[in-house]
């Protein structure tokens, strides 16, 4: 950003995207990288998607909404953002939470690792068998981690102790199934084999028994408490479908709050030109109170000051709130497109006009002044 000239940015890193938010210009150097890119309003909108969770893996997911807080928080310490980035940013991180608090796109878990974390937390569960090395309990491994006393039990030794390794788990082979069972509150069976690993004989009572195995690796057996893969499903699908119906509901809260920024954002950049106008208007007081003040010097050089203070103020509200009025009745596209062109003409035509005016000997009358600086300009 900062090689590209380009000094007000907000940059957002997650682990399945790299977005880079700013206000003007372009980093050549990212050309070669193909990127999407996304302007204006559609840009904004696609930042309240995020931060509301509907552009994530997992629709509604919360962890996001931090990471979008924290790119926006170490921009603001580093000095990277302007009055505009942070209404858009502070309006992102509120539509997020508003959209989480108001629909249920973030409630009830739809993975099925966080689905068998939900049922263990709910039951009096400290002791917890995983039985398999494979994708299934490879997942759902690091969900345990810290929460459960978990051993990883499987045919080859070496495989078990790869994954329980990772996260500082016992681990044994199934030799001795019934044993293990004993030991252990709940059981976990998440193997490819196509024959049941657990027998009804081997089952104690009182214990919770998860089959995650596709064919069944436990045998049912009368009043055992067993929960299946379809069983989890049936808890995913519903949870999924919850969501799958917030999503309209949240695309209207955020087009709701899109319309509110953009007419905020347009009072700012509206501002942003008087600002300019301003300091042109002080630098023309200045001249002229001095030139004013030469004339007559019985007169405060502060009262006249105070005058021409109060007086360019008043001369600047009605145009300014005007302004903002019609800008307000033209679509956001339209605006962006006429205010850009303005604003660059305008930024070019005081600039010249301060320089003009600060590095000239008042030699010539105002009118004049202006008159060739239009000019040249």
């Amino acid at each position: 950003m900062e090689k590209n000239g380009i000094s007000r940015y907000v940059i957002l890193l997650t682990c399945n995207r790299v977005e880079i938010y700013l206000r003007a210009g372009f980093p050549e150097d990212l050309e070669a990288m193909k990127p999407n890119v996304l302007h204006d309003e559609e840009a904004i909108k696609h930042l309240m998607e995020v931060s509301s969770g509907l552009d994530s893996m997992s629709l509604g997911e919360n962890e996001i909404l931090k990471q979008v807080k924290e790119a926006y928080e170490l921009s603001v310490r580093n000095g990277k953002v302007d009055k505009v980035l942070s209404l858009i940013f502070q309006k992102a991180i509120f539509v997020g939470k508003k959209v989480r608090s108001e629909t249920e796109i973030s409630r009830g878990k739809v993975s099925v690792p966080s689905i068998v974390y939900d049922i263990l937390s709910s039951r009096v569960v400290q002791k917890v068998l995983i039985i398999g090395n494979g994708m299934i309990a490879g997942e759902i491994a690091p969900y345990l981690s810290g929460k459960f006393e978990v051993t990883i039990a499987g045919r080859n030794i070496d495989h078990v102790k790869d994954l329980a390794s990772k996260y500082n788990y016992s681990y044994t082979t199934i030799n001795d199934l019934h044993e293990l069972i004993m030991r252990n509150d709940a059981i976990i069976s998440a193997t490819s084999s196509k024959t049941p690993i657990i027998r009804r004989e081997e089952m104690v009572e009182g214990k919770l028994y998860i089959d995650l195995g596709n064919p069944r690796n436990i045998e049912d057996k009368p009043g055992a408490d067993i929960i299946t893969i379809d069983d989890i499903y049936s808890v995913s699908n519903r949870n999924g479908s919850a969501r799958m119906e917030s999503v309209d509901e949240a695309r209207r809260i955020i087009e709701i709050e899109m319309a509110s920024l953009m007419n905020k954002i347009k009072d700012v950049m509206i501002d942003e030109i008087f600002a300019d106008f301003y300091k042109f208007a002080v630098v023309v007081q200045k001249m002229e109170i001095e030139k004013f003040s030469r004339m007559h010097p019985e007169i405060p050089a502060s009262d006249v000051e105070a005058f021409a203070h109060s007086m360019i103020n008043k001369v600047m509200n009605i145009p300014v709130m005007t302004l903002k009025s019609v800008a307000r009745s033209q679509s956001n596209q339209d605006f962006s497109r006429i205010f850009s062109k303005f604003y660059d003409n305008f930024s070019d035509l005081v600039s010249a006009a301060l320089q003009s005016y600060e590095g000239r000997q008042d030699t010539q009358s105002l009118r004049d002044r202006t008159r060739r600086l239009l000019q040249r300009s």
